[in-house]
C-alpha cells in the first residue's frame, strides 16, 4: 500500500475499493439486462438499475477521474442504449406522467448512454 498524502482518495487502497464498486455497479446493469424481461425493463427495477447505475458509474469515473473496470466494448453500450430505447419506447405510454414527458425523459436517456459511449471509447478504444 501506498500512502502519497493526507487526502482521503491519497492511498491505493482508495482506487482498489472504487474499483470494487465500480465492477459491481457494471455487474448489476448486466445482469438487470439479462434477467429483466422486454416489459419490466423500464417500469421495474430497469430504470434505476441501468440508467441509475450508469449515471452513478459516469459520476464516479467524472468525479475520480477514472475508467470503467469492466466495459470495454462499444458494443456493448450500443446494444445497452438500443435495447433500452426499444423497450421504453414499448412500454413508456403507461407512465407517462404530463406532456413532453416521454420526449424529455427519452433524451436524458439517450445523454446517458451516449456518456458512457464517450467515456468507453477515451479509454479504451484503439
Amino acid at each position: 500500500m501506498s500512502v502519497d498524502g493526507t487526502g482521503n482518495t491519497d492511498r491505493d487502497d482508495f482506487y482498489n475499493l472504487l474499483a470494487i464498486w465500480l465492477q459491481r455497479i457494471e455487474q448489476d446493469i448486466r445482469h438487470t439486462f439479462t434477467f429483466e424481461s422486454e416489459e419490466t425493463l423500464y417500469n421495474d427495477e430497469g430504470e434505476s438499475h441501468i440508467i441509475g447505475n450508469v449515471d452513478i458509474l459516469l459520476t464516479l469515473c467524472e468525479h475520480y477521474d477514472e475508467m470503467p473496470v469492466t466495459i470495454r466494448d462499444l458494443s456493448e453500450v450500443v446494444h445497452w442504449k438500443t435495447e433500452y430505447l426499444t423497450t421504453f419506447d414499448k412500454t413508456i405510454h403507461a407512465y407517462a406522467q404530463t406532456p413532453g414527458y416521454i420526449e424529455k425523459r427519452r433524451s436524458v436517456i439517450i445523454e446517458t448512454f451516449d456518456k458512457l459511449y464517450e467515456l468507453v471509447k477515451e479509454n479504451f478504444e484503439y
